[in-house]
């Protein structure tokens, strides 16, 4: 008889861990093994232990939070990752009637979220924001200084705004660009470039002109977006630029290149200057870009018949 016991709790214990192992299984663990706990404590009479069988109940292996904004009952707390699942074997009361079952309940082994990533970026992007202000007096010593702004330019500083909008760039992120513009249009352009980055526009950058010492080569070569710059027009050593003005804005010089008869620039747009194709940053008739600068009445050098500016927006056209 005592053998029959015996065996009768080794048949419990390994019924059990089989339980734990398939319940671990199907949960997905990515643990390498289970460790169990078996208690068994008390035993049924004669009788009761050979006409006993197990009754078990399994707690859920896996559980998903409730979505935003859905509420229900609370469920169970998840263990931590890694802890033991546990198997125990409670005792058939003496006074039960022959047949009574012992109960098991297996408790779930957790497995590690999925989703919990070394690199996951929000889905949500931050909302547009914008500034117009003034041209501060540190912002005017370096003007200065750069060359950007020189006396006898055809503006002054009262002029001009500083304008910072959030802008959309080429790694897929937002960032916050500067420009100089003048002070009639600083309005406007703010909300040009909210359409843009509502649309997800890719713009490399937007640094002032004075980060390259007021050349507009360098500017263009790092494919930098921007406004103000007290030059002339290219070609010319008369003839003031739009963007001596704060009236004109290059987007993306590399991706949309000046060209005209016999070149164009930035030498880097060599590979744009094919405009069939539809690169990241690239500029098309009819495109998000047009249209928002049509909005506020500016026009876009791609369009022009001599040469094509395609970097180039004006308030003349020009």
């Amino acid at each position: 008889m005592l053998r029959r016991y015996r065996f009768a709790v080794l048949v419990l214990a390994l019924g059990a861990l089989g339980l734990a192992l398939m319940a671990s299984s199907c949960g997905g663990s990515s643990a390498a093994a289970v460790t169990l706990g078996v208690e068994v404590a008390g035993l049924p009479s004669t009788a009761q232990a050979t006409a006993s069988a197990l009754r078990v109940t399994s707690a859920q292996t896996t559980q998903t939070e409730p979505a935003a904004g859905i509420t229900g009952e609370s469920a169970a707390p998840v263990q931590p990752a890694g802890a033991a699942a546990t198997v125990s074997v409670a005792p058939a009361a003496t006074t039960q009637p022959t047949g009574a079952a012992a109960t098991v309940s297996v408790a779930p082994a957790t497995t590690e979220n999925p989703d919990q990533t070394g690199d996951v970026r929000s889905a949500a992007a931050p909302a547009f924001q914008s500034s117009i202000r003034p041209i501060s007096a540190a912002l005017q010593v370096r003007m200065l200084m750069s060359g950007s702004w020189k006396k006898g330019d055809p503006i002054t500083f009262s002029e001009l705004r500083l304008v910072k909008v959030t802008y959309w760039g080429f790694d897929d992120q937002a960032h916050v660009g500067s420009l100089v513009v003048h002070v009639q249009w600083a309005a406007k352009l703010s909300t040009v470039f909210q359409k843009l980055y509502e649309a997800r526009f890719p713009i490399r950058s937007m640094n002032l002109i004075d980060g390259y010492g007021a050349s507009d080569g360098r500017s263009m070569a790092a494919d930098n977006t921007s406004s103000y710059n007290g030059r002339f027009r290219g070609g010319s050593n008369s003839v003031w630029s739009m963007h001596a003005y704060g009236l004109a804005i290059d987007i993306n010089p590399v991706e949309n290149p000046w060209v005209y008869s016999g070149g164009f620039s930035p030498a880097a747009g060599k590979p744009y200057v094919n405009r069939s194709q539809n690169a990241k940053g690239m500029i098309h008739a009819g495109d998000v870009v047009v249209k928002a600068f049509a909005s506020i009445g500016w026009t876009w050098g791609g369009s022009w018949k001599s040469s094509k500016d395609y970097q180039h927006f004006s308030s003349n056209g020009e």
